[in-house]
């Protein structure tokens, strides 16, 4: 056992990597930053590789991110051209109408105008977006690998393909506008965002599939971080879905050389390579929630579970997961959004289960329609009737209360208050030990040695 003269200069490391490491993440940041000639000098051309698939903003607009390669400045007296070839430099594009481009391919676009020079957001008329070849072999890999599964679900999910296409590929840009501001309202908005829910049923379907049919346990050790690493690339690797995967890959390495790690220590470790991977995204607030997500399921799930122990079995782990990962989100989403919705508690609980059984469905509908085509209307009704069956669940969780605290003050009074509950929660197994102590206590004490000692002798 190690001592406690070890935590001191075990602490300091820590504390000293930590610096470190974000020291190299603020300085790899800059690299992404737009170059400072963009808010000197108006620019009017971009050409380089967009760094994700386009999507679709809320307005109908078709949005870029393009990593820079040449820019065009001008001005009435002059015209020039700037390139870096190793350049990391970033910025968006805002196209009328819907485009669709695929990451890896190569982009020029003229004409541009400035909408938020702070940002690095300009606009672009469609016409003068030229899509050019694909930077590497890999990305038109990539591209060819979407459009097929895009077509496989498109055959085998029918009226629930927009909603199949956001689960599995983290497309939304068919969806109904109003199908994600009903999963917001209800509280259940990281349903639609790709994250380790959607990966760890993933890799659970790929495991079942070695270790039951092939019989290859052997295999699924090695199998299952690669489908995860393979499926992120396909998806995109947004920041919930490669935290998920990292730490999937860690899990199974560390488990691999008999060396199985907490689920904190993998979480850390995640959130180093992320950071490394890449530094923006840590600013952002689908970072910040995954993260937070995952702390509060890991402090105060199985607290939650105690605490809950009167429901069933079969409801009380995802609603403890629920109301642990609210513990800690809530500090973000509400000063964020200005509401919590608490019908997301239930209705996370409650879409859990269908949302697996859906995503189940259509990986196996993708895979057996492959070769046996005329299964394909079918598996369209039983998608089609699960879409609704979930959208039911979101509609209920919408008509519940939610929380919108209308000042600062009250706001701060709010998560007090649930600061409080998580400390309860927290402390609860030992308050109930030391009341059932009390309680409990034997009205005729086991004399001690002392009282037992004969002074007569």
């Amino acid at each position: 056992m190690r001592g406690p003269h070890f935590w001191v200069p075990e602490a300091g490391a820590a504390l000293a990597l930590g610096l470190v490491l974000g020291t190299l993440a603020a300085l790899a940041e800059t690299a992404y930053a737009p170059p400072p000639e963009l808010a000197r000098f108006a620019a009017v051309g971009f050409s380089g590789r967009l760094e994700t698939d386009s999507r679709l903003s809320a307005s109908g607009n078709t949005i870029l991110q393009l990593r820079l390669d040449m820019v065009e400045l001008s001005t009435p007296s002059w015209h020039m051209s700037l390139e870096w070839p190793k350049s990391r430099a970033r910025v968006s594009l805002v196209m009328e109408g819907r485009r669709s481009f695929s990451k890896g391919m190569m982009l020029n676009a003229t004409g541009v105008s400035p909408i938020d020079i702070e940002q690095a957001l300009y606009y672009s008329p469609a016409k003068n977006c030229i899509p050019g070849a694909f930077s590497s072999l890999l990305f038109s890999v990539r591209s060819i690998a979407v459009r097929f599964l895009v077509e496989r679900l498109e055959s085998v999910t029918g009226d629930a393909f927009a909603l199949a296409q956001a689960l599995l590929l983290g497309i939304r840009d068919d969806l109904d506008p109003e199908i994600p501001q009903l999963f917001k309202t209800a509280g259940c908005a990281h349903i639609l965002a790709l994250s380790g829910q959607h990966l760890s049923i993933l890799c659970s379907l790929a495991g079942l599939f070695f270790v039951k049919v092939l019989r290859r346990r052997d295999l699924a050790a090695a199998a299952v971080p690669l489908i995860a690493i393979l499926f992120t690339w396909i998806a995109g690797a947004g920041p919930s879905l490669l935290r998920a995967a990292i730490m999937s890959v860690a899990a199974a390495a560390a488990s691999r050389l008999d060396r199985p790690q907490k689920g904190i220590s993998t979480l850390s470790l995640a959130f180093c390579l992320a950071l490394g991977v890449s530094p923006p995204d840590a600013r952002s607030l689908s970072f910040v929630l995954s993260y937070g997500a995952m702390l509060g399921l890991f402090f105060f799930s199985a607290r939650w579970e105690n605490f809950l122990w009167r429901v069933p079995t079969l409801a009380v782990k995802p609603l403890a997961a629920s109301l642990a990962a609210l513990s800690f989100t809530a500090f973000i989403s509400l000063p964020s959004f200005g509401y919590l919705a608490l019908g997301g508690i239930i209705a996370s609980a409650l879409a859990g289960p269908l949302v697996l059984a859906l995503m189940w469905l259509i990986l196996g509908a993708v895979i057996l329609g492959s070769f046996l085509p005329f299964f394909d209307s079918i598996f369209a009704s039983l998608h089609e009737f699960l879409q609704e069956a979930l959208l039911l669940i979101m509609k209920m969780g919408s008509s519940l209360p939610v929380i919108k605290p209308r000042e600062g003050a009250t706001t701060l009074a709010v998560l007090l208050v649930i600061a409080l509950l998580n400390l309860f929660v927290y402390a609860y197994p030992y308050v109930e030990y030391a009341l059932n102590a009390v309680r409990y206590v034997p009205k005729d004490p086991i004399p001690t040695r002392r009282e037992l000692h004969d002074h007569s002798l």
